[in-house]
């Protein structure tokens, strides 16, 4: 199996590009680094993947999405050559110290909200006369 990761990052975002090809299969990944990749749905089966009928469909395939993200700016990771580093091979992303400070912070907030408000006293309506 070969496998093309590619990364885009700019000011806003820091984004993933994962294209795995298994014979007559490719499957495409993205999403937010250090997060788990996910795939499109859409034309997949259950796992992924996109199944063709001759290898010269896959290659053709695999030449224009490369073409088109390295076109948006995406590019190899490091010195890996735009092989996915072990972290994304296996969809297991590093966890963030960031997410465990935001966990942290959020859970007071999370505690007030789960506790009782207390009642107003019901207002009493004003008498009105009869004539």
């Amino acid at each position: 199996m070969s496998v093309i990761y590619l990364e885009y990052k700019d000011d806003k975002s820091h984004k993933a590009w994962k294209l795995e090809v298994d014979n007559l299969r490719t499957r495409v990944t993205f999403g937010k680094v250090g997060t788990e990749l996910r795939f499109n749905k859409k034309n997949t089966d259950a796992e992924g993947w996109m199944h063709y009928g001759d290898s010269s469909e896959v290659d053709a395939f695999v030449a224009k999405m490369e073409r088109e993200k390295r076109k948006k700016g995406y590019a190899d990771v490091g010195g890996l050559g735009g092989e996915a580093p072990v972290s994304q091979q296996e969809n297991k992303p590093p966890e963030k110290k960031a997410a465990k400070k935001k966990a942290a912070k959020k859970a007071p907030a999370a505690a007030k909200k789960a506790a009782p408000k207390k009642k107003a006293a019901p207002k009493k309506k004003a008498a009105t006369s009869k004539k």
